[in-house]
């Protein structure tokens, strides 16, 4: 679970395929400190399981579910991605619970700027407007 409050901006250092699994590198600085193998981190909002972790930067894999239902499917070697680790019982909560998983994306139809908001506007994937 996490709270969709961003820690820090991490890089991605190196994709690599091997069959139908992606295995990304991704530098980071200050999540990097206390990170452990096993545990899940939120990449741009996708919760992806820590696979190993080199002096500053950690592995992730993807598999095809994760890459064909995400923005992961654009992603190369320095892109910028958002990471947060996951929430811990003892944390304060000043964002809101997510679990990071995805079920479906949705085209953005409009954004329009209100004051120092944004109301964006999406395209209804019919069958799952029973869920929302």
């Amino acid at each position: 679970m996490f709270t969709g409050i961003i820690e820090e901006v991490g890089k991605i250092k190196n994709l690599k395929k091997k069959n139908d699994i992606v295995n990304l590198d991704i530098v980071c600085k200050k999540i990097i400190n206390d990170l452990k193998t096993g545990e899940s981190v939120s990449v741009s909002g996708i919760c992806l399981t820590v696979t190993d972790i080199i002096k500053n930067y950690f592995s992730v894999q993807m598999v095809p579910e994760t890459i064909n239902k995400t923005i992961a499917k654009n992603w190369k070697k320095n892109t910028l991605v958002n990471l947060e680790r996951s929430l811990q019982l003892s944390d304060r909560i000043n964002g809101h619970i997510v679990q990071g998983h995805v079920d479906a994306t949705f085209e953005v139809k409009k954004i329009d700027i209100v004051k120092n908001s944004w109301v964006v506007s999406f395209n209804l994937n019919q069958k799952l407007k029973k869920f929302i």
